[in-house]
C-alpha cells in the first residue's frame, strides 16, 4: 500500500502538471476555483521581495515597496538570517519549486497506509481546493509542514535531533508549537520532556521577543473568506453584510470554550473505544489536530493550513472502519465536514456567484469548521494514552 500512495501522488503531481501544459497555468487553477496570481507563487515573493528591499535600504516592517502586494514583513526577527543571503525575486521561483518537491517527498514518506480507504482520504485532501490554494502560493507553511514530518520520522531514530527541528520551527514561525503532540507515546516515556521543553522554549522566545510578536501579530491580514478561525464569521458579517457585528465579539469565544469543555468532558468518557493504530500515525493524528485547533483558536487562518490535516488522517481512516462506538461515529463526522472544509472552494463555484448562493456556502464551510474544530479536539482526548490520563488524575488529586 506504501508503493500504491507514492505511486498515486506522483500521479496526481503529473495529471496536474499536464493540465498546465495544455489547458494553461491560471485555467488549471480555476478547475479548483483558485484565485490564480500573477506572477506566480505570491508568498514565496514575500521573502524574495523583502529581501530585495531590505537590500535597497527599506525596512521592510514599515515600507516594503519590492514586494508585488507591497505587504509589510510581519514574520519574527530570525527571517534576517535568511533574507539577508542576497536574495532578489529572481530566486522566487527555484525557491517555490524546492518547497514544493521537500512537501511532497515527506508528505510521501510519512503514511504508512494499511488499505485503500487511507490512499483515498490521502488523495481528496492532497488535491483538494484548500491545499491547491498553498501550492499555487507557494505558502512557508509547505516548508513548516516539512519540518514537522521531519521532526516526527527523526523522533524514530533520535528525540534530540526531532527536538532541534521543532525548535527551529517555532523559532521561524511560532505556530508549529501546536503540534508537539508529536512527543507523546503510547506507554510512559522520558519523550514528553520533549514536549515540556518545546513549550518552555516558546515561552520564553514570546518574552524576550514580545514587542516583535505584538507587531506580527496586529499587521498579520486576517481573512474571513479562505480562512478557519473563531473570528472569521465576525469578519464575514463586518465586511460582507456591512454589520456591526464586532459587539458580539465575545460570542465565538464564549462558543470555543463550550465546545473545548465539551470535547474534553465526552473525550474522557468516550476513552478505550478507539482502535490502537500505529504509533506514528497516532502522533501525526495528535500533532495535526493540535495544529488545526491552536490555529482556530488564534482568529484566523488561512485554509491552506489545512495541509497539516493531513497528520490526522492515516488515524482517521482507521478509525472510521470500526463497527460501533460513540468515538467511531464522532470520527466518521469529522472525515466528512474535513472533506466539506477542503474542497470549500469547488463547491463555491458549484453553487455560483450570486451573494445569495456565497452566502449558503460560506455558512456550510463555517459550519464545518466549528464541527471540525470540536471533532479534532474531542479525538485528540478519546485517542490519550492511559498512562497520560492516569497522570493527570494524580496531579488533580494532589492539587485539590
Amino acid at each position: 500500500m506504501k508503493r500504491v500512495w507514492v505511486t498515486t501522488l506522483a500521479v496526481g503531481i503529473g495529471i496536474i502538471g499536464l493540465c498546465m501544459y495544455f489547458y494553461g497555468y491560471v485555467n488549471t487553477w480555476i478547475l479548483w476555483n483558485i484565485p490564480a496570481k500573477m506572477p506566480p507563487f505570491l508568498d514565496i515573493q514575500l521573502i524574495t521581495g523583502t529581501a530585495e528591499s531590505l537590500e535597497k535600504g527599506f525596512d521592510p516592517t514599515v515600507s516594503n515597496p519590492y514586494d508585488p502586494g507591497q505587504r509589510i514583513f510581519n514574520y519574527p526577527k530570525i527571517w534576517y538570517i535568511f533574507l539577508n543571503l542576497d536574495l532578489d525575486r529572481h530566486a522566487t521561483i527555484p525557491l517555490a519549486i524546492a518547497s514544493l518537491a521537500l512537501f511532497f517527498i515527506t508528505l510521501a514518506i510519512f503514511p504508512k497506509p494499511k488499505d485503500s480507504l487511507s490512499i483515498v482520504l490521502l488523495t481528496l485532501v492532497t488535491f483538494s481546493s484548500a491545499l491547491m490554494l498553498a501550492y499555487e502560493r507557494a505558502n512557508v507553511d509547505l516548508l513548516f509542514f516539512s519540518s514537522v514530518v521531519i521532526a516526527l520520522l527523526l523522533l524514530e531514530i533520535s528525540a534530540p535531533a526531532s527536538f532541534i527541528v521543532m525548535i527551529v520551527s517555532i523559532l521561524f514561525k511560532i505556530f508549529p508549537v501546536f503540534a508537539i503532540g508529536i512527543y507523546l507515546d503510547k506507554k510512559k516515556s522520558k519523550v514528553l520532556l520533549y514536549a515540556i521543553g518545546s513549550l518552555i522554549c516558546t515561552a520564553l522566545y514570546f518574552v524576550l521577543t514580545w514587542q516583535s510578536m505584538k507587531h506580527i501579530f496586529s499587521t498579520t491580514e486576517k481573512g474571513f473568506d479562505l480562512s478557519y478561525g473563531l473570528n472569521v464569521a465576525i469578519d464575514y458579517l463586518e465586511v460582507k453584510l456591512d454589520y456591526a457585528a464586532s459587539v458580539f465579539w465575545v460570542l465565538p469565544y464564549v462558543m470555543a470554550f463550550l465546545l473545548l469543555v465539551t470535547a474534553i468532558y465526552a473525550g474522557f468518557k468516550h476513552r478505550g473505544q478507539l482502535a490502537d493504530v500505529d504509533l506514528r500515525h497516532l502522533r501525526a493524528f495528535w500533532a495535526g489536530a493540535g495544529v488545526y485547533v491552536g490555529t482556530f483558536l488564534l482568529g484566523n487562518s488561512w485554509d491552506y493550513r489545512f495541509m497539516f490535516t493531513l497528520l490526522t488522517v492515516p488515524a482517521l481512516a482507521e478509525w472510521i472502519q470500526q463497527k460501533s462506538g460513540k468515538a467511531v461515529t464522532f470520527a466518521r463526522i469529522t472525515v466528512v465536514v474535513l472533506l466539506l472544509s477542503c474542497w470549500y472552494l469547488v463547491l463555491q463555484k458549484w453553487f455560483g456567484t450570486t451573494f445569495e448562493a456565497y452566502s449558503v456556502v460560506f455558512a456550510i464551510d463555517e459550519a464545518a469548521n466549528w464541527i471540525l474544530f470540536f471533532g479534532l479536539a474531542y479525538l485528540s482526548i478519546a485517542s490519550l494514552p492511559q498512562w497520560l490520563v492516569d497522570e493527570v488524575s494524580t496531579s488533580r488529586r494532589l492539587l485539590s
